[in-house]
């Protein structure tokens, strides 16, 4: 009787142990790292009408650690986030950034911290810092022509307290502060050329997961470009063929936020139409009526 009661046990132990087995294999979300390049073709010669960063090289980036973002849809709340000012993980990016500093020494040069409360409700994500805009005045989308569509769009709608990003010298507006906003990128440092690599993204992917996650409030995330998209659902592990891209469309994310895509407010979307003024400040009219 003894070792019935024992074999009883074993056999529960092992179904315990096959079903944790079941749901973890369920949770995890494989990445799948070519499809980075779904999102950014373009026709020979063009650069890409959603950034600033002109081209995303898709170099072999097989062996990123999964680790440096996140493969569960649900992101863990932590307590506190703090922004990698001093990181120099991506060796490419930190040459490139002493070599910057060393020849305009006024000029940031370094990862770009975000910008406004982590108690927002809404976070706003683009891809990188501009050469002559974040990357010099040191904070997000200041300094270049795309601040120049997002900040008036943000103003007109309560999220800063002015519509100009820059002060009389030419660097960031030290008047301005944001209103239940946050602005980051999906990418702190400026590469060479504008073009970060596959790995460096994925790289980076750990700071915005953990600034999702330092964010208890927040309910809408506004994506600038499919590559800020792309790299929204790297942090939680979602896969893209559920989530297009699409300007102004919405995604209802697995925690209860919402994604909301745009087409990135670069110099060349405008320039080229494929952006109004009028189209970008709708996304953010529609982020107002669900805020409230």
């Amino acid at each position: 009787m003894a070792n019935f009661h024992a074999m009883t046990r074993l056999f529960g132990f092992c179904r315990v142990d096959l079903r944790a087995q079941w749901l973890q294999a369920v949770q995890v979300v494989n990445p799948q790292p070519d499809l980075l390049a779904m999102f950014i073709r373009q026709l020979p010669g063009q650069p890409p009408a959603d950034a600033n960063v002109a081209v995303v090289v898709d170099d072999t980036a097989e062996d990123v650690p999964i680790k440096l973002h996140g493969r569960h849809a649900n992101i863990v709340a932590m307590s506190a986030f703090h922004d990698p000012h001093d990181c120099i993980a991506c060796p490419r990016l930190a040459e490139h950034l002493a070599n910057i500093r060393q020849r305009d020494p006024h000029w940031h040069a370094r990862p770009v911290p975000a910008f406004g409360p982590l108690g927002a409700e809404l976070l706003v994500l683009g891809l990188g810092p501009g050469e002559k805009g974040a990357n010099r005045t040191g904070r997000p989308f200041t300094g270049d022509v795309a601040g120049e569509l997002l900040y008036p769009a943000l103003h007109r709608f309560g999220f800063t307290s002015a519509a100009e990003p820059l002060g009389p010298d030419n660097l960031a507006n030290p008047a301005m502060q944001l209103s239940n906003c946050r602005i980051t990128n999906a990418v702190r440092c400026l590469p060479p050329a504008n073009k970060p690599t596959t790995a460096e993204i994925r790289q980076c992917n750990g700071h915005l997961q953990a600034e999702l996650a330092a964010m208890p409030r927040l309910k809408i995330i506004v994506a600038l470009g499919a590559i800020a998209h792309q790299s929204l659902l790297w942090s939680y592990g979602l896969k893209p063929k559920n989530f297009i891209f699409g300007h102004n469309v919405s995604h209802l994310l697995p925690d209860g936020r919402l994604l909301v895509d745009s087409y990135h407010c670069s110099g060349y979307n405008w320039r080229t139409g494929r952006l109004s003024r009028e189209s970008f400040e709708a996304v953010f009219a529609g982020v107002k009526a669900r805020l409230g």
